[in-house]
Order: structure tokens, then sequence, then C-alpha cells
């Protein structure tokens, strides 16, 4: 993510150097002006916003694999309703078209 977003203010430079540089000779001054104020304000943003990116990294890390784990338990989630939270805290998430003709296996009853 942090990747990203340098990639992408590096590319914002890169182009309004190239602007500036095909510009008639009495604008360059303040597109180099602008350009140097849009760079140190891009500048600042980056460092301000890279502890939190990484913090959203190490998140997004932790969350592969309870992710994949609950991809193979659902499989296409578009079968499904969004969750819903219940008073007690209980999540449940309800399949758009029930499955009333499955039968559930021998031996995994489980006992309430």
């Amino acid at each position: 993510m942090a990747q990203i977003l340098k990639s992408t203010v590096v590319a914002v430079l890169l182009t309004t150097s190239a602007f500036a540089q095909e510009t008639q000779p009495e604008t360059s001054e303040g597109l180099s002006l602008m350009e140097e104020g849009a760079r140190l304000l891009l500048q600042e943003f980056i460092e301000q916003m890279d502890p939190a990116l990484e913090d959203m990294q190490e998140l997004a890390d932790g969350m592969i694999p309870f992710m994949l784990k609950l991809q193979d338990e659902i499989g296409d989630i578009t079968q499904y309703h969004l969750p819903e939270v219940l008073e007690n805290g209980d999540i449940l998430i309800r399949r758009r078209n029930p499955m009333d003709d499955v039968v559930p296996p021998e031996g995994n009853e489980i006992e309430l």
C-alpha cells in the first residue's frame, strides 16, 4: 500500500516536471514554484501516512490466513447475505438460497 502511494507521488511529480519543461519560459518559473510546493506537500503527506500504512500492511498480513480459511469454508461469497450481528454478539451469515435438501452426515450431531 505504501509502495503504491509512493509510486503515485513519483508519477505526479514526473508529469508535473515534464509539463513545466514544455511550457513557455515566462510561465516556467511559476510552474516550478508550484511543482516545488506540490512536491513538499506530497512528501509531508507520505511522511505522516507512512506509519499508518505500515500498520495497515501488518493488519492485512494477519488477516490473509483467516480470509483464505473463510473462503475455503464459504466458497462463492455472492451466495450469502451481508453478516448480521445479533444482540448477544453472535454473527450470522445467511445463504441467499437456503440448502433445504442437504442432509448432515451421520455421527456429526451436536447436542444442544
